[in-house]
């Protein structure tokens, strides 16, 4: 095999591992958010169940909770920025999220032992539509198409073998 040739076929093994990798760390980072997502629902699940039992937190217990909300909304943040306009739902969000007394600067704030915000239901509902929104809730979705006698590719493909 010439020189030449077996640079192109480098090349082009080089740029096949490039597009599977990029989608391999796409999938990791997607899975990943998508876990984070529902790890902050669990925990405000957590918080909201003892505080309408009145059953206190431990420190522990309220540092984790409010890690996991912090970590996905977080996460999140900059894709909301960088979307709101093509979404006035993501606009919103973004818009309660941090402008002037933001829901993220306040739960930072917050000892979730001794209060109980009144936006952090609000804000995890966010943070299920941001997901939902950016496609992180979607991914992984098969969708299926309702079953026809014959789609009009498969009769295009038959006509041109009659």
């Amino acid at each position: 095999m010439r020189e030449a040739d077996k640079s192109k076929q480098d090349d082009h093994s080089d740029d096949v591992e490039s597009r599977v990798d990029a989608y391999s760390h796409y999938r990791t980072v997607s899975d990943k958010v998508h876990d984070d997502i529902n790890e902050a629902v669990d925990a405000f699940s957590f918080l909201n169940s003892r505080w309408s039992q009145g059953i206190g937190l431990t420190p522990q217990s309220a540092s984790s909770a409010k890690r996991a909300i912090l970590r996905a909304s977080k996460r999140l943040l900059y894709e909301i920025r960088m979307s709101r306009g093509a979404s006035p739902e993501l606009a919103k969000i973004h818009d309660r999220w941090v402008d002037g007394d933001g829901w993220v600067r306040l739960l930072e704030d917050a000892d979730l032992r001794t209060e109980r915000p009144e936006f952090l239901s609000q804000m995890v509902d966010d943070l299920v539509r941001a997901g939902w929104e950016l496609g992180y809730l979607k991914s992984g979705r098969i969708e299926r198409e309702p079953q026809t006698e014959e789609s009009e590719t498969e009769k295009q493909v038959s006509e041109m073998f009659e």
